[in-house]
């Protein structure tokens, strides 16, 4: 008996420690809503299976150790029992009578068959609802010990966290961009369905909540990433993300077989999950190209044409110009698409004209000072040509500018272009 001595105070010990432990752990975890109770159930049983372990296997009278110390057990505010080596209970503390004794043990499904594993169990009583995590471990000699420890804190985290979960993803539903959200461990904890159609997955496969390398397996698989016939390129991608940090994000856009095009960002955050959306932008690049094309025969055909064609946008900046501008104009007054503007060029142009107010009306029209209505003028060079000019407006506050010589034929030089005004009031 006095062997068995030394082994109480480690026993208790250990459990108190464990307790607190634990205790504070999911209190800690709480309050982050996140709770890791598989480690904690790990360090617990690994613990205990190890004090039982350590208890020899011939003691005399070794059934009524536990009881022979009962003061001390009864002081602990959680449950802790002793079963010999037939499974009948040797000794139980003040907690457990409280609780019930082995009547509630074994209402709770829990028996002397179920060693060295751990259970949850729920009592209720008029008052409240408990959860518990119920350890036992045989020792060498077939004896068992075991212990209740208190877990609310775990289950209401647990909760509560699923309750987010679902508030996220009923959320995350009316999103058309997909999104996927592996958190440290690098697993899938939650999708939403915009996923299995951008990305065309399966859902039965996302709920096993594969690794972020599967994730991204699959997606080569699928064909639904760039270089998925080539490994190298593959595994350039999946680096890239696994090691995305908080201060920098994964940022590309994967152009597909079959035409579609995704915008794929990643993200880290602060507790270490990473958060991937793809967005399918697949029909943007479709306008865009179209609208290009629609630019690109815009311009071939107003090349072909003799007379000047100028746009400017409702800011005055220059949209477009066709070659034949500089038939017209000359070299000096070169328009620059996005850099140009109405009041330098119109400056520039009125610089090989005559006097007149033509220039002026037409900032003010671009302005929208004067009524947005088609309109026409002449002005004539100092080199005496005569030039006609169209005014049109377009939508959204447009303005279409064509310019026509309507001088007689004369033999080409370089002097109509360089004949300007000398410096004087400008109208």
């Amino acid at each position: 008996m006095e062997i068995f001595q030394d082994f109480i105070p480690e026993i208790v010990a250990a459990l108190i420690s464990q307790a607190l432990g634990i205790a504070y752990v999911l209190e800690k975890e709480r309050a982050a809503a996140f709770v890791d109770l598989d480690s904690a159930q790990r360090n617990i049983g690994d613990g205990l299976g190890a004090i039982a372990n350590s208890i020899p296997e011939k003691l005399p009278n070794n059934e009524n150790a536990l009881s022979s110390n009962s003061p001390a057990l009864d002081a602990l505010p959680f449950p802790v029992w002793q079963r010999g080596a037939e499974g009948t209970m040797v000794f139980q503390n003040a907690a457990l009578s409280t609780l019930g004794g082995e009547t509630w043990l074994n209402s709770a499904k829990f028996s002397g068959k179920f060693v060295n594993q751990s259970l949850r169990i729920c009592h209720s009583d008029n008052h409240a609802t408990q959860w518990f995590e119920v350890l036992e471990y045989a020792t060498e000699s077939g004896t068992q010990i075991g212990c209740c420890l208190p877990i609310e804190a775990a289950i209401q985290a647990e909760m509560a966290l699923e309750r987010l979960m679902l508030a996220m993803t009923q959320t995350f539903a009316h999103l058309h961009v997909g999104l996927a959200i592996f958190d440290r461990s690098r697993k899938l904890t939650l999708f939403n369905p915009a996923l299995l159609d951008v990305l065309s997955l399966q859902p039965v496969w996302l709920a096993a909540m594969p690794t972020l390398r599967e994730f991204m397996e699959k997606l080569r698989e699928l064909r639904k990433m760039p270089g998925a016939s080539e490994f190298q390129e593959w595994r350039r991608i999946v680096v890239a993300l696994e090691s995305i940090d908080q201060s920098d994000a994964f940022d590309q856009y994967w152009t597909l077989e079959g035409g579609q095009t995704l915008h794929v960002t990643g993200r880290q955050h602060s507790n270490g999950a990473v958060a991937l959306l793809f967005e399918d932008i697949s029909n943007q690049i479709r306008t865009q190209r179209e609208l290009h094309n629609e630019s690109e025969l815009f311009r071939v055909v107003t090349n072909r044409l003799a007379e000047a064609v100028v746009v400017f946008d409702p800011a005055g900046n220059l949209v477009t110009a066709n070659i034949a501008l500089n038939s017209i104009w000359g070299t000096e007054c070169v328009p620059n698409a996005g850099q140009s503007d109405i009041r330098q060029l119109t400056s520039c142009w009125r610089e090989f004209c005559y006097p007149t107010p033509f220039w002026g009306e037409l900032r003010d029209f671009s302005s929208g000072v004067e009524s947005r209505t088609s309109w026409s003028a002449s002005v004539r060079t100092l080199a005496n040509r005569t030039i006609s000019c169209a005014v049109s407006p377009l939508p959204n506050g447009a303005i279409l500018v064509i310019f026509a010589d309507e001088s007689p034929p004369f033999e080409a030089d370089d002097d109509h272009f360089s004949q300007k005004r000398p410096d004087q009031n400008r109208l």
